[in-house]
Formats: structure tokens, C-alpha cells, sequence
């Protein structure tokens, strides 16, 4: 500063900052003319570089827009203001701040380095990371000597191309003196021509490095072609790898093996190997998990086995309930056991009392509870398998109408995005096999439902039964109105799902046409193709869904117990948040 030298910043500045465009601003606030507009631009100075910078900034928004515009939408014009910036002014014979990795051979310039003594030039690495030097032998990584003698050779590269270099280092530091760094009283200084038309490898390894890459990336989206490019790639490309996350597959003899041991695919297989087809492998083929005992897994069990004999199971005794189910329960609870059996077998009475309503109330009849459809897919040792909670069917007018229900313990709905991403699959899935089994008539699909097992908490209401509220069955239900009544749905068992004066059903969520069940019914069809078609080939990517519009982490990853293997979870941000397991309590 004191010898009149400029410093060039290399920042933009806000344009807002400048008293220029800070007048203008101020006399915005008012209509202004056309003419009022030119007459502010004609009295700007443009004496300093500065100045010239500033009025360019405002010409070219104006020019943008155009003025007439700009004056009639005066916002605009403010916002505009508000947020342009003002490019730096490019001074000759200027001081500018560089990093060390972009300095450049050039007789013109003056190279001033400053604190260049031996601790920071370059900053050493330690044996003291998460790796010791023998750890990082073993894995074929390199060491910390090697990264230091690297990061050494690079620097005297970079100092030996400097023709007008200056070095500055503090003569005492901590009140030790400084030696002259010995790096750079090594280094053999000489003068290397330098072609001026190109930049090729003229610093360190990492800048030549980073010059290819940006040259490979315009050359492979825009299809730009840098001059200097073959002759980067051709010293790069051998010895660069790209990185990949991605599991590269199975060998052919092992697809084989796995093939001919045969393959079953479950709501639950499906489902998961739409998520994650590396998930599906890891779990299902591999078998790599252990399964965890859990309450709602053992409690749904028990009441799972209730609705199948609940006329010949007794549950008068405490103890016979233990009995039944005493091997899976969770041993980290065992002191609260009778408890919680107490209270499960008072939940469970209660909704055998209204189960045995709704079967006064529904002509859809039980068909058939807690059971197993399959049918073997063509063209392979493939089984398409399920185990259906409850079928229920009606007849009327010679035509079978059929309703599958899957009983849960918590809330469950039925969500069409997570459908249409093959997540959510279960209930198409089980009309698909009973018309795909080949045992079963003909039959005219009215409905597929979630409904709840057990009622949790609830507040008393005079006008509606809170159980049954809870009890109702929750998902699509025909577009027919004599459908909804014979699923009883005058007396409120269906949720979400209501008649209007004429007697035709509201439109709602829960309300679909015959097409469209029928269509979704035939989508299962190509779910379970997509993934016959990747389990003969190996296809198993590290794929997880996209995460929903309102999701912070994909539904794959959510309860994954795998992510420390693929280091791929998949979400909008950084946030981890705890979000309460709904738990498939079907015996699949």
C-alpha cells in the first residue's frame, strides 16, 4: 500500500454496497421516467475502474430487462439491485493471493511466499491417523513418509519452474530460530521453456490432476474438446481410476448355484428387492442378517394364531397363552412378561367382540384365514409364494367378489407412491396370486384393506365408536355403491369411505374404479418380472429408492442394517431422524 501498488481481490462485491447503486435504490422508492432514469446514468463518474465496473453492472441490467420493463415492475428493478454483483476490478502490475497449487511459470510474474519455512512448506503428515504406516502397507495405501516425500517433490517442481521467486520466513518462531528451509536450499533451480500457448503439467501432480478431470467432464457432458486434452489423457487416463461404489455383481457359477437351489418370492422378497436390489441379496439370498425377536413381531403372532382358531383356542389361562408362544418371546423383557400378556389378551377379547360384529354385518364371508398361495413362475426354479391373512368373499348373480384383509397391530395405510415404487406391494400382491394361482375361480377383485388388531389409545367420543373407528378396515375400496354396503359399509367399517345423498360414493383416496384395480393388480406382473429377469442375471446394484417430496432419507435406507456395508445411504440432507418402525407382522 505505502509503495502505491494495488491489491487485486479475486471476490466479487455486492452491487448493493455502492453508493451508485445505493442512490438509485433510494430513488426507486418513487416512480421515476425514462428520461429521469438516463439523466442518473449520465451524471455517474467513471474516473476510477471502480466506477467504470459499477455503471457496466447497472447498464447490463437494464439491458437485461430493458428499461421499460424495469420502471414499470420497480420490484424487479429493486431485487435486481439488491442482488447483482460487481466483477473484480483486473489490475496490471497488481498483488494478488494465491494458493500454492496455482502458481504459474510466467517471466512477468513476482512470486512473494510468505511463513516458507520447513514446518509449513508442506505441511507434514504424522503416523497419527485412523491408519498407522503398517496398517496402510498392508491395505496397499499410501504411507504418511510416502505422502510427505510426494508432497516434497511436487513443491520443488513448482518452485523450479518460479523464475522470480521470493521467499519470506519468520527468523523466530515459539523462541526458537528458524533455519533456512532446507527444501527449497536443495532444490535444483534451472529455467525450463515453457510453451505460452498451453498449460500442460506445469505445477503439481494434484493441479495437473484437476485440469484432466475438468477437461474429461466438458469433453463427456458438452462435448468440448480442450486443445491440451490428449495429451492430459494420455498421460492420466492409465493411471487414473474412476471411483465406484457400486457391488460389480455375482460371477456366473455363483448365479447358478443360487438359481438352482431355487428362488421364492414373497410380497416381502418383492418388495425388498424393489428397494434395494443389494438389500434383497444381503437378506434374502445371502441370509446375512439374524432376526431379531421383537414385541410386535411376538404379540402379532400370538393374535395372528387367535384369528385363525379363534373358535377352538382357549384363552381362558395366562399361562396357556405363555405356553403357546413362549420360545419367540424377547428376552429383554421378561421381567414386564405377564404384564404385557395381560394386557394384550384384554386388547385381543375386544376385538374378537367386534370382529364377531362385522361378521353380523358384512355378506362378504369368510373364505379362508392364514393361507398359503403359490404358483411357479415360467422359465425357471422360481416360486411366487404368499401366505394371505384372511379372504373374504361375496357372491351375487353367479359372479364371485373377493376382498383380501392383512391384519396389523399398528396403523397402517396403504400408500400409492410407495406402490408405484414397488415398496407397498403387499395387498395387490395377494389378489394377484389367488387369480394367478390356477385353483381359483374366476372372481371380480372389490377391495384390498389393512386392518388393525389391536386398539391403541383412545379418547371417548358419544356420536362414533372409538374402537371400531380403530378397527375399520383402511384401503381401496370398488367404485361400486352395492359393494360398500355389503362390506358394511353403511355401519362405518370402512374408513375414509362415505356415501353421498344419491347414494353414489364420495370421490376420496380410498375409492377406486374397477380399471385401475384391475390395472394395479397387472402391475404386480411386471414387478415380479423386473425382478426374475435381475435375479438370473445377477443384477444386484446398490440402488435405494429416491426419498419422498416429504422425506429426509430413502425408504430403503430407513431401516437398513446394511449401510455400514454399502456406505450409500440415500437422503436430501445431512439429518438423522428417528422415525417409529411400522413392523410386518405377517409370518412370511
Amino acid at each position: 500500500k505505502d509503495a502505491g501498488i494495488p491489491f487485486s481481490s479475486i471476490k466479487q462485491r455486492p452491487l448493493r454496497k455502492f453508493p451508485q447503486a445505493i442512490q438509485l435504490l433510494a430513488l426507486l422508492e418513487k416512480p421515476m421516467t425514462a428520461d429521469e432514469v438516463t439523466d442518473f446514468l449520465l451524471r455517474l463518474k467513471t474516473i476510477h475502474p471502480q466506477e467504470v465496473l459499477v455503471k457496466k453492472t447497472i447498464l447490463q441490467l437494464i439491458n437485461r430487462h430493458s428499461l421499460s420493463v424495469l420502471l414499470q415492475h420497480r420490484d424487479l428493478f429493486s431485487y435486481c439491485l439488491k442482488n447483482a454483483s460487481v466483477a473484480p476490478i483486473n489490475y496490471q502490475g497488481a498483488i494478488q493471493s494465491l494458493p500454492l497449487s496455482e502458481l504459474y511459470p510466467d517471466d512477468e510474474l513476482y512470486y512473494l511466499i510468505l511463513n516458507s519455512h520447513d514446518s509449513a512448506l508442506p505441511v507434514k503428515k504424522i503416523d497419527g491417523d485412523y491408519l498407522s504406516d503398517q496398517d496402510k502397507m498392508k491395505l496397499g495405501s499410501e504411507t504418511s513418509v510416502e505422502y510427505n516425500l510426494r508432497m516434497e517433490s511436487q513443491l520443488a517442481n513448482i518452485l523450479s519452474r518460479l523464475k522470480n521467486v521470493v521467499l519470506f520466513y519468520a527468523k523466530k518462531e515459539a523462541g526458537s530460530d528458524n533455519h533456512f528451509p532446507k527444501l527449497v536450499v536443495d532444490c535444483e533451480i534451472q529455467e525450463q521453456l515453457i510453451n505460452p500457448d498451453h498449460n500442460r503439467l506445469y505445477a503439481s501432480f494434484e493441479m495437473d490432476r484437476l485440469t484432466y478431470a475438468k477437461m474429461r467432464y466438458d469433453q463427456k457432458t458438452y462435448g468440448i474438446v480442450h486443445p491440451d486434452f490428449p495429451h492430459y489423457s494420455a498421460t492420466f487416463s492409465n493411471r487414473l481410476m474412476q471411483s465406484d461404489f457400486q457391488f460389480t455383481g455375482l460371477s456366473q457359477s455363483t448365479i447358478a448355484k443360487i438359481c438352482s437351489r431355487g428362488i421364492v418370492l414373497s410380497a416381502t422378497n418383492l418388495e425388498r428387492f424393489h428397494s434395494c436390489p443389494f438389500q434383497y441379496l444381503v437378506t434374502d439370498i445371502l441370509k446375512v442378517g439374524a432376526k431379531e425377536a421383537s414385541l410386535p413381531l411376538f404379540f402379532g403372532n400370538i393374535a395372528h394364531e387367535i384369528l385363525k382358531n379363534k373358535r377352538t383356542v382357549d384363552l381362558k389361562t395366562l399361562d396357556e397363552l405363555s405356553q403357546l408362544f413362549s420360545r419367540n418371546y424377547p428376552p429383554d423383557f421378561a421381567m414386564r412378561k405377564p404384564l404385557f400378556l395381560r394386557a394384550f389378551l384384554e386388547q385381543i377379547k375386544t376385538t374378537l367382540n367386534y370382529l364377531e360384529e362385522y361378521d353380523r354385518q358384512s355378506r362378504f364371508a369368510i373364505y379362508a384365514s392364514e393361507s398359503e398361495f403359490s404358483y411357479p413362475y415360467p422359465g425357471g426354479n422360481i416360486r411366487i409364494k404368499g401366505k394371505i391373512d384372511q379372504i373374504r368373499t361375496w357372491q351375487q348373480d353367479d359372479e364371485i367378489r373377493v376382498i383380501v384383509i392383512d391384519f396389523k397391530t399398528g396403523n397402517k395405510q396403504f400408500g400409492e407412491e410407495d406402490f408405484l415404487q414397488g415398496m407397498d406391494i403387499q395387498l395387490p400382491f395377494y389378489l394377484h396370486l389367488i387369480k394367478a394361482n390356477g385353483k381359483t375361480r374366476a372372481f371380480i377383485p372389490c377391495g384390498f384393506y389393512y386392518q388393525r388388531l389391536l386398539p391403541g389409545h383412545y379418547a371417548h367420543n358419544k356420536k362414533e365408536d372409538p374402537i371400531k373407528k380403530q378397527l375399520a378396515l383402511n384401503g381401496k375400496t370398488l367404485n361400486d355403491p352395492v359393494v360398500f354396503s355389503a362390506l358394511g359399509g353403511d355401519e362405518n367399517w370402512i374408513k375414509r369411505c362415505k356415501k353421498k345423498s344419491d347414494g353414489t360414493l364420495k370421490a376420496s383416496k380410498q375409492v377406486i374404479q374397477a380399471d385401475e384395480l384391475v390395472a394395479m393388480i397387472d402391475h404386480i406382473d411386471k414387478l415380479i418380472e423386473d425382478a426374475v429377469n435381475g435375479i438370473k442375471v445377477g443384477f444386484y446394484p446398490i440402488k435405494p429408492v429416491p426419498p419422498l417430496p416429504n422425506q429426509t432419507l430413502s425408504l430403503s435406507c430407513q431401516y437398513c442394517p446394511y449401510m455400514g456395508v454399502c456406505h450409500l445411504p440415500l437422503s436430501r440432507n445431512d439429518s438423522d431422524e428417528a422415525i417409529d418402525e411400522e413392523v410386518d407382522l405377517s409370518n412370511e
